[in-house]
């Protein structure tokens, strides 16, 4: 049995963290733009956590009896479990309406956000040791690639797009059209949608393409305002058809499984003791990042083609001498880098110019 003072400090910490956190995002005020703009809520945060501390026995007393009823490996995992769904969901609901959030929204986010995790907890007793691992290994990295869309918008102020942007960006939306800002307005045809990062005309000119669930609002494509402002309105429609490429082309879970095909079977194998697992997945480490790296560079080149398909080479090609003559596109090529060198981008795009063009097929192979 653990001791009472582990678990009042472990316990208190979770609390702390899941409050403040809870607390920041009901104000509406993320991390990044001063979570203490409401001092009384995080403070009612940590009062909170410090009460419940007194009270985290309780997770203890929940082990002790589990290990008296059913033993095995079953009492930390009730225990877990019970502290969870008790002191820590108490504190960061209690948090989360202080700050003026509806309890309705709070139990779905935090069933969305801890369910998964707290179903493959409370499933460990009965799976081998390597399938937990490689199961809660698995897990989160498909929630790091799905939350994007979610998470963005609470850490960065985002919009829909305006009728001149949505007019520049015609060619690649749903032509049913839609009101200013609104999900209609802003949504290719196979149902990506677009949205604004709200930085102003002076922040960074950058665009990403997030998510990764064949669901409404799973995939997004954010393109700052100053993409939009900066560039000629055919460049910028060219930036955001490069973002739709990695969507359509399905590049964001290609690299995802790419990682996992190596990661996850040398995880299982070093944990249920394979003899020589732990060190040839060692030796074979730097040959797989480097594969890697090779690979999302291709998704890169990759996505430079549906977006000449879509809009023109040509668009492509001087949005990216734009962006990199104004320091906002750092050049890559080399084995460690994350995209291929910028000069080479353009290149092998002019050397499309002549076969590839808005309206004109895309390579076999394309979907």
């Amino acid at each position: 049995m653990r001791s009472l003072l582990p678990a009042l400090l472990g316990h208190a910490v979770l609390a702390t963290g899941w409050a403040v956190l809870a607390g920041s995002l009901a104000g509406r005020g993320a991390f990044v733009r001063g979570p203490l703009r409401r001092p009384l809520v995080v403070a009612l945060a940590g009062l909170t956590a410090a009460l419940w501390a007194l009270v985290a026995g309780f997770a203890t007393a929940v082990e002790g009896i589990a290990a008296m009823a059913v033993g095995g490996d079953w009492p930390e995992t009730l225990a877990t479990g019970a502290t969870v769904l008790g002191p820590v969901a108490v504190t960061a609901l209690a948090t989360h309406v202080a700050g003026g959030g509806r309890a309705r929204r709070f139990v779905a986010g935090y069933g969305a956000l801890v369910g998964p995790a707290l179903a493959l907890s409370l499933s460990a007793p009965l799976l081998p040791t390597s399938w937990w691992l490689v199961a809660g290994v698995a897990a989160l990295g498909v929630g790091m690639a799905a939350l994007p869309p979610v998470l963005v918008p609470r850490l960065t102020p985002t919009r829909g797009l305006r009728p001149d942007e949505r007019a520049a960006l015609a060619p690649l939306l749903d032509e049913r059209g839609g009101s200013e800002g609104s999900a209609a307005g802003s949504v290719t045809p196979d149902g990506v949608r677009v949205r604004v990062l709200a930085l102003g005309r002076d922040g960074p000119a950058t665009a990403l393409a997030a998510g990764v669930l064949p669901v409404p609002g799973g995939r997004v494509v954010f393109v700052t305002e100053r993409v939009l402002w900066a560039l000629a309105p055919e460049e910028a429609a060219a930036v955001v058809a490069h973002e739709l490429g990695h969507h359509r082309r399905r590049h964001v879970p290609l690299r995802l499984g790419a990682a996992a095909g190596f990661l996850l079977p040398w995880l299982g194998a070093t944990a249920a003791s394979v003899p020589g697992a732990f060190v040839t997945g060692l030796a074979l480490l730097a040959p797989a990042v480097l594969g890697l790296l090779w690979l999302v560079r291709w998704t890169e080149f990759d996505a430079d083609r549906r977006a000449a398909a879509a809009v023109g080479a040509e668009s492509m090609a001087r949005a990216l001498e734009r962006l990199a003559a104004g320091g906002t596109l750092r050049d890559g090529g080399g084995p460690l880098s994350l995209h291929p060198a910028t000069g080479d981008r353009v290149r092998r795009l002019r050397e499309r110019g002549g076969a590839v063009g808005p309206g004109v097929a895309p390579d076999p192979g394309d979907d």
